[in-house]
């Protein structure tokens, strides 16, 4: 994944947690806002108290960037996209969590009515 989509700024991250929408999954929760951008920028999370191991939170990581990089890059709307996963998340097969990131991903690619 390209540096240019990556969220990394504080106050970006603060104005994401402030008014972004949510959107839950089993495996994970998504946060997306709309931003000024002509592209997506997106953030993958695995918080330690979720997923114990440094190794798990890594793999869940890359796999959500790869799964990014082969289907929605760019999103069809330029948002900052946050996804926080959740605990059990590693425990998740990978086809099943490809498969919740379409279910979401979808509703965040629709425009509004």
């Amino acid at each position: 994944m390209n540096r240019a989509y990556g969220l990394r700024g504080a106050k970006d991250f603060r104005l994401l947690f402030r008014y972004g929408t949510r959107v839950q999954s089993p495996a994970f929760q998504l946060l997306w806002r709309l931003n000024r951008l002509s592209h997506a920028r997106l953030a993958f999370i695995a918080p330690k108290a979720a997923v114990k191991l440094a190794v798990a939170r890594n793999r869940l990581r890359r796999m959500a960037r790869e799964w990014v990089r082969k289907n929605i890059l760019p999103l069809s709307r330029p948002a900052d996209v946050a996804v926080i996963f959740k605990k059990g998340a590693a425990n998740v097969p990978t086809e099943k969590l490809y498969e919740e990131f379409d279910r979401v991903f979808r509703k965040l690619s629709l425009p509004d009515d």
